[in-house]
């Protein structure tokens, strides 16, 4: 599967008048990425009333939320009406795919939808291909088919495991991978704030995973892919209105589960505990910031204390927790 910069949907499309019958003719609906702050929509119509003001709908994925986008324009009957979403700004990270459709309101009062459709917001600098499997979707553009396939197994299977030691639901929708080749390569696909060592990222309400895998390297597809799709069946797990599960349980669970990168943790604790760097339990609730020896001094006290309760109380003992956290308990 290839993408290419600028997705056009043109014709007559669907219109439904919300308030009176308004006839309404779509000459033009273009859609074109300007990657990486965002997307241009394009619609050009011609209607049975005068109008000045549209609105952009828009979901990403099977998330939820609905994004809605306001545009005012000179009043007219045959107007183009122009939107553009800064995804960047709204933490939209590209990789996903976007639904959309335009509303459009009349001077009258009335209204009328017209319909979009589904489209990628991608990251346009390079040529994508996809496999996929039953609950994943990968995308690369390493061109190293064999490697692919690897990676791909490895993530389903890691998918199939976690899904089952941890009794998480079912996918409710694939789960999108996409492999940079490199670290500068994904860093053109990250927020500007982003941390510059970061090797992988798992934005689980969007059903996404962005790494650095280099093509061959079977070690970081061990590490770095179930590691972060440990994050997308965690959170299946215990989504819930009220509180996030701790980040040290996340991460801990996250990183003992990783089929590689378990080296000189437990060093990195007791070095940290000599020189006084080992952070609380209670710090490591939440985010652990930018530093990147504290962040790894957090990661490895994460996998401590979850191997920990694993040794001391068991596998059942993580279960009742993890339980605690779906039904919305608080970190007290």
């Amino acid at each position: 599967m290839l993408f290419t910069l600028i997705l056009i949907i043109s014709g007559v499309l669907h219109a439904g008048a919300t308030s009176g019958t308004v006839q309404v003719e779509s000459l033009r609906n273009e859609l074109v990425s300007e990657f990486p702050t965002g997307l241009r929509f394009v619609l050009e119509v011609e209607l049975g009333a005068s109008s000045s003001r549209a609105d952009l709908f828009y979901r990403i994925g099977k998330h939820p939320t609905q994004y809605l986008s306001t545009t005012r324009y000179e009043p007219a009957e045959s107007p183009t009406i122009e939107l553009f979403v800064d995804m960047l700004l709204q933490g939209i990270p590209p990789g996903v795919p976007l639904e959309y459709f335009w509303v459009v309101h009349f001077d009258d009062g009335s209204s009328a939808e017209i319909g979009g459709g589904l489209v990628e917001w991608i990251d346009t600098r390079f040529d994508w291909t996809m496999i996929a499997s039953p609950d994943i979707e990968l995308f690369s553009y390493s061109g190293d088919d064999r490697f692919n396939e690897f990676a791909l197994e490895v993530a389903q299977n890691s998918a199939n495991s976690i899904r089952e030691r941890i009794d998480a639901p079912p996918r409710p929708e694939p789960l999108r991978i996409w492999l940079y080749n490199t670290q500068a390569d994904m860093a053109g696909a990250l927020s500007p704030n982003s941390r510059e060592w970061i090797g992988g990222v798992s934005y689980a309400k969007f059903s996404l995973i962005a790494a650095v895998i280099a093509p061959g390297d079977e070690r970081a597809v061990n590490r770095t892919i179930t590691h972060e799709v440990f994050h997308q069946i965690f959170h299946d797990r215990t989504a819930n209105p009220f509180v996030n599960p701790a980040a040290w349980l996340d991460e801990g669970l996250a990183t003992a589960v990783q089929l590689a990168g378990l080296e000189g943790l437990n060093e990195v604790v007791e070095e940290a505990h000599l020189d006084g760097t080992l952070p609380s339990i209670r710090s490591m609730i939440s985010e652990w910031g930018s530093d990147r020896r504290a962040v790894n001094i957090s990661y490895a006290a994460s996998y401590s204390i979850v191997t920990f309760i694993l040794e001391e109380f068991g596998e059942d003992a993580l279960l009742v927790l993890i339980d605690q956290y779906s039904q919305g308990a608080s970190h007290e």
